[in-house]
């Protein structure tokens, strides 16, 4: 956990043709981050922050889509000193809200949690295992994750812990190059009735490339490329019955972010 900032994201995807070829998805992406809150205490660090997603979707069996998310982030950090090794712990727990404009709210509500717990070997080096949950219209799901934090040197820092993984060398005083790769999508309730779709769920992975520059302390500027892969779309009616199913062939993407450090 870093000093605070704000960001907006801006993601655009190539067609994401289904597998049978029957349909595709058009997929664009904005979503800004702001911190709200931000407390340390020795070791212990508690943040809030919020988030806000628009994403518009469109394909010829759902029509187009203007899809919402809002979420608050709670974030608890135990992280020793920078000379000193021990154990490292952070849990964040995510409410938030998922739909298309004009659904119901409460029919809305989503669940997001996160926790690892690691140890610190040295101040570049450092293992953790952890969980990703997630709640959401009576679906819950948990997967572990395992991995490490490497600084192998002052300009080169490794994460890899999936499903997230992020490689970046500083390569110049202003510019940073990087590769990750991440889970991406969401579940949006829809303003359906009847036995039309209500519910969507989609999931992929990304993986990127590419480059930041430090305009000033406080501003940067990335820019970066890759593909969608593994993708799976499935629709659902309010009786949670599969009105479609199907895998989405891969398909590049870009993107550029603005951050903000305070």
């Amino acid at each position: 956990m870093g000093k605070p900032s704000t960001s907006y994201d801006f993601t655009v995807s190539d067609t994401l043709d289904f597998e049978d070829g029957s349909d595709g998805l058009d997929l664009t992406t904005l979503r800004a981050r702001i911190p709200l809150f931000g407390k340390k205490i020795g070791d212990m660090r508690f943040s809030i922050s919020s988030r806000y997603d628009f994403t518009s979707l469109d394909s010829d069996f759902l029509g187009s889509r203007d899809l919402h998310e809002v979420n608050l982030s709670f974030q608890l950090a135990s992280i020793p000193e920078e000379v000193e090794p021990g154990l490292i712990g952070f849990i964040r727990v995510q409410p938030g809200i998922a739909l298309e404009s004009g659904a119901d709210i409460g029919d809305a509500y989503e669940t997001t949690a996160i926790g690892v717990i690691g140890y610190k070997f040295s101040e570049s080096f450092a293992t953790a295992v952890g969980f990703y949950a997630n709640y959401a219209y009576d679906d819950f799901v948990i997967y572990p994750a395992v991995g490490v934090i490497w600084r192998p040197s002052p300009n080169t820092y490794m994460q890899i812990t999936p499903p997230l993984v992020n490689i970046a060398w500083k390569v110049a005083p202003k510019w940073t190059v990087f590769v990750n790769a991440y889970p991406a999508g969401n579940k949006w309730r829809l303003d359906e009735d009847g036995e039309g779709p209500a519910e969507i769920d989609l999931s992929l992975f990304r993986t990127s490339a590419g480059i930041e520059y430090t305009v000033t302390d406080n501003l940067r500027i990335s820019l970066r490329g890759g593909i969608n892969f593994l993708g799976e779309l499935e629709v659902r009616d309010r009786q949670h019955r599969v009105l479609e199913d199907d895998d989405l062939d891969i398909a590049p993407f870009g993107a550029a972010t603005v951050t903000w450090v305070f």
